[in-house]
């Protein structure tokens, strides 16, 4: 009797064991996957300091949906996508912009933020809004909203 219930206790150990061990590396490749996410957006960011379309555009995906103010709205390739921020961004240079909220969804991670541009000698505020998906195994934009 008592080594059926030192079996028991034992393999239910085992089995907590395996499940804490499986818990911990999942929660592992979430923080590298927001870490991941996080740097994807700084790159963002800083790109749209500069008014570098390249450097966002390296990371679009095959089709992106753009929904840009006063201009385009709807899905492009990534080629086209990137020609049409070129030439909205050529217009209106940013003065200044920063990422405020970030929302880490294991599926579609998203980060909105704000800043000014100048367009026409005048000054302009900016919102942005730009959504991730992992496609063959790297992250990239599938949507830019620009306001």
């Amino acid at each position: 009797m008592k080594k059926l219930i030192a079996s028991t206790i034992l393999s239910t150990f085992l089995v907590g064991a395996g499940s804490l061990e499986a818990f911990t590396i999942a929660t592992q490749d979430s923080q590298e996957r927001s870490i991941q996410h996080l740097a994807l957006f700084d790159e963002i960011e800083k790109g749209l300091i500069a008014g570098d379309v390249r450097a966002i555009s390296k990371y679009f995906g095959r089709e992106v949906f753009l929904n840009l103010r006063g201009t385009e709205s709807g899905y492009f390739s990534a080629n086209q996508a990137f020609y049409i921020l070129q030439n909205y961004f050529s217009a209106r240079h940013t003065v200044h912009f920063k990422f405020t909220t970030f929302d880490q969804t294991e599926s579609s991670p998203y980060a909105t933020g704000g800043g000014s541009f100048m367009v026409k000698g005048k000054l302009e505020t900016l919102q942005v809004y730009v959504a991730l998906a992992r496609r063959h195994e790297r992250w990239v934009i599938t949507q830019f909203n620009a306001y």
